[in-house]
C-alpha cells in the first residue's frame, strides 16, 4: 500500500495510524521515496490511495506508473470501507473492468471514474 503526499492527517489518520491500521490487516506500506524503485510485478499488485477528494499533482509520476503496471488506484473512503467490511471491495471487478466489460459488473457495488486519466472506482458506501 502506497500512500499519496497529503493523504495522511488531512481528514485520514496521521501516518503512524495509518500504517499500524494496513499492517493489522495483513498489508505492507511502500514509502513513497520508495516507489520509484519497485519491480514492475510490485507495482502491479501495488494499492496507492489518494485523498479523497483527488489533491493536485497525486496521481503523477511514479504514482501514475503504478497504475499503468496495473496497480490499483483508491480513495481513502474505499480504504475504510475495506476495513469496515473486511474485504477489498471492487479488486476482483475492477480487474475485469479492466480486461473488458463483463455481464457480472453491478453498478450498485461500484461506480467507474476517471481522475487524471487513470481508471478507479468509488464506493456507493460514502
Amino acid at each position: 500500500v502506497v500512500f499519496c503526499k497529503g493523504v495522511a492527517g488531512n481528514k485520514a489518520p496521521n501516518e503512524h495510524e495509518l500504517r499500524c491500521m494496513v499492517e493489522a490487516a495483513g498489508g505492507q506500506i511502500i514509502p513513497l521515496p520508495e516507489i520509484s524503485s519497485i519491480a514492475p510485478d510490485v507495482a502491479a499488485k501495488a494499492i496507492v490511495i489518494i485523498s479523497d477528494p483527488v489533491l493536485p499533482g497525486q496521481i503523477s509520476g511514479p504514482i501514475a506508473k503504478i497504475a499503468e503496471v496495473g496497480g490499483g488506484v483508491f480513495s481513502t473512503t474505499w480504504l475504510f470501507d475495506s476495513f469496515f467490511h473486511q474485504k477489498l471491495v471492487g479488486m476482483k471487478l475492477r480487474r475485469k473492468l479492466e480486461t473488458e466489460m463483463t455481464s457480472n459488473y453491478e453498478p450498485s457495488v461500484l461506480t467507474p471514474r476517471s481522475i487524471n486519466n487513470v481508471q478507479s472506482f468509488e464506493s456507493p458506501f460514502h
